[in-house]
């Protein structure tokens, strides 16, 4: 599912919109933006272990493969001032699964403990705390209200807990050759804890998750007596390796940093370093390109440790264990940064938090894997080219085939404007339906570029008086002579492009394909008292993408202008007043190009996109964004004949491009003459959402990012009139009274 976005005036119409955007959750608008893809909770500690507060974003630093990153968030939690977010969650996960009938010890030691914890404090519980128990028979959890330890503790004593998943035997199939088969315990476990983080991930805030339970050969310790670490069958690597990214990402994502306690672990055969040989998720010195992942990378003590938990030993008392974990729950940093340039595909990259305090130490995600689609830019990566190179090109490929040409077009991008009786001329001149419309999506992709040099006339640019003047008229323009439009009818056509990015995920191989169209529509738009109507859009061609994703524009009729009318009434305040910027020739003379920006402080523009993947994946990113762009203006009236509008996000996540482009020309509307739209391009580069699946479950999260483009024509306009008709035959109905 492609990210859905909108882009628009705070209380206006002006939009750049997604049919998923209007079914979203919206939140509150903030001007916060919001931080990086990589989300990292980070616990400071002293020399004797305590948790440190009052640190400060310049103290900490991000080393991603050994080289620092820019940390575009940062948020420190000390658990007694106000926060924006929940305060954490603790789950207490008791695992019996697999314990020997000979040692009822390990049975009674993990309950006793858990429920004295939920007893302290009369069973007031200071924050949420979930209960879940994992037995043969299946996962169960208890179900009262998070906070009632009393209520909690006796139904953890009398066994009174709600299934949450049985460990049944599968059902026998042609597969299994009639026989009934069992999740191993290790299996079974680790299954279940991906349930938990499953659903924790859909929760907002930070959660330590205890995993109180026997250790190696007994229970649920993966390692069994006999058999090698370090010679995994090759038909098992890439669902070991599969399993390691999604446990990663899962509870990084989740915020879960899990703590495990082995108690009763006795085995001196167990692999001596275990933790640490597994800790990078592949064997130590693998490869990912060709991964050696063992399933003992998918060891509890291997996954504590890459979630900035900690392994403890079972030898102290487990009742102050779990009240040690708990110390370390509020006082936390977060901080957000963005992937660095992966080369290849499940790239594996250690993280390590630094402080500018040598004597303290941090604990956060040990790794993540990176992907080339993380990035911005096109993966595959796209052939930049200036118009002339373009032109070139068309003329040496004159006579090769239609789908060569428009494959070769489809791996370029233009780093000048293409537009006029440039493109025209180009248009006349390519053979082939599909060379043809290749060439139309890069005209379009390059519309918010400057044009070429070769296009720019060299007259001097005018004074700074005669640039004064030619705002003045554009602010007249904008603020008096267009809301003297007449209430008009015009026909709106729209071609949908969308791209598909690439993907390898998992199971999952998406290959690249370019701008394509995906759907084109028409529309009867209404203009009456300065506000634009639409009606329902008439789909002409349409494909299966149309439903699943779709970039809307609507607004370019006027409410669009209040962008410029913003920028051009800070004339006066030489630190936001509109610059000079260039010539350029229109269809009737010079055309005055001045530049705007307005910061995200003061805007009135707002960036939307649907969905995050957080929660259930409906809830809207929606936030005040910085804009720039540029006016066009005719010097010898004011008129505005061309503007841009483009989104300045601060952060890759989720939008990287949002914006708008609207040229207006003369249109003959009832005997008159007027300038309206003729043509619109909103162009929206923003991340995908991917579903991450392992088992039978899955979570939302961030994938590539990919570009969606709309380009609209407006023709047929005309005076918008009412009509009133008398109809024969009408009997009022009889008046009751």
């Amino acid at each position: 599912m492609l990210c859905a976005g909108l882009l628009g005036l705070a209380g206006r119409q002006a939009r750049v919109a997604t049919a998923e955007a209007r079914n979203a959750t919206v939140p509150p608008v903030t001007r916060d933006e919001p931080g990086g893809l990589i989300h990292l909770d980070a616990l400071v500690l002293d020399p004797s272990g305590k948790p440190v507060s009052g640190l400060r974003q310049e103290d900490f630093t991000i080393l991603d493969k050994g080289v620092p990153a820019r940390i575009l968030s940062f948020h420190a939690s000390d658990g007694t001032s106000a926060r924006t977010e929940p305060p954490s969650r603790l789950i207490l996960v008791i695992d019996d699964i697999d314990i020997p009938p000979q040692m009822p010890d390990l049975l009674s030691d993990d309950h006793v403990a858990v429920e004295h914890y939920l007893l302290k404090n009369g069973g007031h519980l200071a924050r949420p705390v979930s209960v879940y128990l994992i037995n043969d028979r299946g996962l169960w959890t208890l179900q009262h209200p998070a906070g009632d330890g009393n209520a909690m503790t006796h139904d953890l004593v009398h066994s009174q807990l709600n299934l949450v998943r049985s460990f049944a035997p599968r059902p026998m199939t042609e597969a299994n050759s009639g026989v009934a088969l069992h999740d191993n315990a290790a299996m079974a476990a680790l299954k279940s804890i991906g349930q938990i983080a499953t659903e924790e991930r859909r929760k907002p805030g930070r959660k330590l998750m205890v995993w109180v339970g026997p250790g190696v050969s007994i229970g649920t310790g993966l390692y069994r007596m006999g058999e090698a670490l370090d010679d995994t069958p090759e038909t098992t690597t890439r669902e070991n390796l599969d399993t390691i990214w999604w446990f990663s990402l899962l509870l990084r994502e989740a915020r879960i940093v899990l703590y495990t306690f082995t108690v009763g672990e006795n085995d001196p055969r167990a692999p001596s370093g275990l933790s640490e040989k597994y800790e990078s998720g592949v064997l130590a010195g693998g490869k990912i390109d060709r991964p050696k992942a063992n399933y003992m990378s998918r060891d509890r003590k291997v996954l504590a440790l890459n979630s900035g938990g900690l392994v403890i030993d079972g030898s102290f008392a487990i009742l102050d264990q779990i009240e040690s974990c708990v110390r370390e729950a509020d006082t936390f940093y977060t901080l957000t940064f963005d992937p660095a340039h992966a080369e290849s595909l499940d790239e594996h990259h250690d993280l390590k938090v630094q402080l500018n305090k040598p004597e303290l130490t941090a604990r956060t995600t040990a790794a993540y894997f990176d992907q080339p689609w993380h990035a911005i830019d096109r993966y595959p990566a796209a052939h930049s080219m200036t118009v002339k190179q373009l032109e070139l090109m068309l003329a040496e490929s004159r006579f090769d085939s239609d789908a060569g040409n428009a494959r070769q077009l489809s791996s370029a991008e233009l780093s000048e404007r293409l537009g006029g009786t440039r493109l025209s001329a180009m248009v006349a001149t390519v053979r082939g339906k599909r060379t043809r419309e290749a060439l139309r999506i890069l005209a379009d992709a390059s519309a918010f570029l400057a044009p070429p040099a070769d296009e720019i006339p060299t007259t001097a640019p005018p004074d700074p008086d005669a640039q004064s003047r030619m705002l003045s008229m554009a602010a007249e323009y904008l603020t008096t002579t267009i809301h003297k439009l007449p209430n008009y009818v015009a026909k709106q056509t729209t071609v949908r492009y969308q791209e598909t990015p690439q993907l390898r995920w998992g199971l999952k191989n998406t290959e690249y394909e370019p701008l394509h169209a995906i759907d084109t529509l028409s529309a009867t738009v209404f203009y009456r008292d300065g506000s634009e109507v639409a009606e329902q859009q008439k789909h002409t061609r349409r494909s299966e993408q149309t439903a699943r994703s779709l970039l809307v524009t609507y607004g370019a009729f006027g409410p669009v202008l209040t962008g410029a009318m913003d920028a051009i009434a800070l004339r006066a305040d030489p630190r936001l007043a509109p610059t000079w910027h260039r010539w350029e020739q229109g269809a009737a003379g010079p055309i005055a190009v001045f530049r705007y920006a307005i910061p995200a402080a003061i805007s009135r523009y707002q960036a939307e996109a649907c969905c995050l993947p957080d929660g259930d994946g409906k809830t809207a990113f929606q936030h005040y964004v910085g804009y720039h762009g540029e006016i066009a203006i005719n010097p010898q009236d004011g008129t505005v004949v061309r503007l841009t509008l483009s989104a300045d996000p601060k952060s890759t996540t989720p939008i990287a491009l949002s914006g708008i482009l609207v040229e207006y020309g003369p249109v003959e509307i009832g005997g008159a003459t007027y300038l309206c739209p003729v043509r619109s391009i909103s162009m929206m580069r923003s991340r995908a959402q991917l579903e991450a699946f392992e088992w039978d479950e899955s979570f939302l999260t961030y994938g590539p990012y990919a570009t969606m483009l709309n380009e609209v024509e407006f023709s047929d306009y005309r005076l918008f009139r009412g009509t009133a008709r008398i109809l024969p035959g009408f009997i009022a109905p009889p008046d009751d009274k």
